[in-house]
């Protein structure tokens, strides 16, 4: 995969970009977006024995979560190592008669049509090559007034001063590189409202949802970033050797913009809700 590759969003739609971060994503990003997740789980009402489908899952944050409210989940994702990283968990949690899991394309749902109470796309559908047939499949597969939860990040710059000093260093490292320079998928509220609604959603509303999370220092953040964030563990993997002075050099840019202590950062989302 080359630098330019990584300006598109495409190559997050691929299993291997997934793959690559599965063991730490699990491992340390699960907490931190729980609470996007209950957050979800909360605009769509879901109940003990509600019917429910989790779209792009990953390692499960809020299959899990569901499933332990007594919800009914189906969960699915393009990636093997995050459908391994779930089944793992549920074995854990013996939540396994409440959750069937599947490997498989948010864009073309193996699901039957109006089966579902609600329908959640976390972090996920953003990252679809065609998001409008992402939201079509959510709305099909919902039962007549049901809801539909997606979740995508706001923008970086001018929300998130840390995540916008780590890329304004890396771009400064590798002038190559335009991961970054581009709007984000879903970023726009405008963009959200009417991509829901021209997938034929009703009720629209797109919910501005921020959670705070704390690392011990900048060091920490910068190394658990390079493990769980998929463009920089691709860049990483694909730069070899290359890439370990690069990411001296940008650790000490980040202790000089934000100091070498705990670091506080506080992530904006949007969740934007439809109904059927």
């Amino acid at each position: 995969m080359s630098n330019d590759s990584l300006s598109n969003s495409g190559f997050l739609a691929t299993p291997a970009a997934w793959d690559l971060v599965a063991p730490a994503y699990a491992a340390e990003l699960v907490s931190q977006l729980a609470s996007y997740a209950e957050d979800a789980l909360r605009l769509a009402n879901v109940e003990h024995g509600a019917r429910i489908l989790d779209v792009a899952c990953g390692p499960g944050t809020l299959t899990l979560l569901a499933a332990r409210r007594g919800a009914n989940v189906d969960a699915l994702d393009l990636s093997p190592g995050m459908i391994d990283r779930l089944r793992a968990a549920l074995t854990r949690e013996q939540v396994t008669g409440r959750v069937e899991v599947r490997l498989g394309d948010g864009q073309q749902l193996p699901y039957a049509a109006r089966s579902y109470d609600a329908a959640f796309s976390m972090f996920g559908l953003m990252f679809f090559p065609d998001r409008h047939r992402g939201f079509c499949e959510l709305r099909r597969c919902l039962r007549d007034d049901g809801t539909a939860v997606v979740s995508a990040w706001q923008p970086i710059e001018g929300n998130v001063p840390f995540w916008a000093g780590i890329f304004t260093a890396l771009r400064a490292a590798v002038p190559s590189l335009s991961f970054g320079r581009h709007e984000a998928p879903l970023s726009r509220r405008d963009v959200f409202v009417a991509e829901l609604s021209e997938a034929g959603f009703r009720d629209v509303a797109v919910h501005d949802v921020r959670h705070r999370f704390t690392t011990a220092s900048t060091a920490d953040a910068w190394a658990m970033a390079q493990r769980t964030i998929a463009p920089l563990a691709l860049l990483a993997r694909d730069m070899g050797v290359a890439w370990t002075p690069i990411a001296e050099q940008l650790g000490a840019d980040l202790v000089a913009m934000f100091g070498a202590g705990p670091q506080t950062i506080t992530m904006p989302a949007w969740l934007g809700v439809g109904r059927r």
